[in-house]
């Protein structure tokens, strides 16, 4: 027979360290990222007067050269 108390007992544990970490980023962090990338992206944009695609075929060509 299983000893359903020590089984218990480590689950408890498990969850309390779950509880202790950290999200690595909560979703409205995440979405803030996003949007100012997109900001960030089409202000480029603007300044270079290049169509979005000619700005992914300039960042994808500069992402292969690295």
């Amino acid at each position: 027979m299983m000893d359903t108390s020590n089984i218990k007992q480590k689950m408890i544990s498990k969850f309390q360290k779950l509880r202790t970490q950290p999200e690595p980023f909560p979703d409205n962090e995440r979405l803030y990222a996003e949007g100012k990338n997109k900001a960030g992206f089409e202000k480029l944009q603007l300044r270079m007067g290049k169509s979005q695609e000619e700005m992914h075929r300039i960042i994808a060509a500069l992402n292969t050269s690295l």
